[in-house]
């Protein structure tokens, strides 16, 4: 084991290693570059110029910087859409909220929402896609009561349409 890993560091030292490196990364096409730019986005330790030098040795000059950047731009868009999204489904819930329930709802509503934001943002991921898989799960709750309800409505419905009236 001990041999393997001082003949793999070894191999580190060589150009032959790094030019097959590049070939190989270069062979992976334009996504492998663009995902390595993204995630360079989330996790900022990775050097962003080392990322750029690396899709510019494996894709040349103009392409590599492109694809870099692309993935840069890509999860900026991705940030950007998910704050939107955010932003319009909680003023969407708080309408409806008002509509139901009143005009005081819609502060309360939004104080609910930035409190789930701040919660999703500091709990574990775990839990998070637990919490919104039973969210998700919950949402059938007022369908089925309302297909229970309506189902002697839907019933007449499908009679009167199967006889062509």
């Amino acid at each position: 084991m001990e041999h393997t890993f001082l003949q793999w560091a070894h191999q580190l030292g060589t150009l032959e290693y790094w030019q097959q490196l590049f070939d190989r990364f270069g062979d992976l096409g334009p996504l492998a570059p663009i995902g390595l730019a993204m995630v360079e986005s989330f996790f900022p330790p990775l050097p962003l110029i080392a990322i750029v030098a690396l899709n510019v040795a494996a894709h040349g000059g103009l392409l590599g910087f492109l694809y870099s950047w692309a993935g840069v731009a890509l999860t900026a868009f991705l940030c950007v859409f998910a704050f939107a999204t955010v932003l319009g489904w909680g003023l969407y819930g708080a309408r409806c909220g008002e509509f139901l329930f009143g005009p005081g709802f819609f502060r309360l509503f939004a104080w609910l929402q930035m409190a789930g934001v701040v919660l999703g943002a500091v709990m574990g991921a775990q839990i998070v896609w637990l919490l919104a898989e039973l969210v998700n799960g919950l949402m059938a709750l007022p369908n089925l009561a309302a297909l229970l309800y309506l189902n002697q409505t839907i019933q007449n419905l499908t009679i009167d349409y199967k006889r062509g009236g």
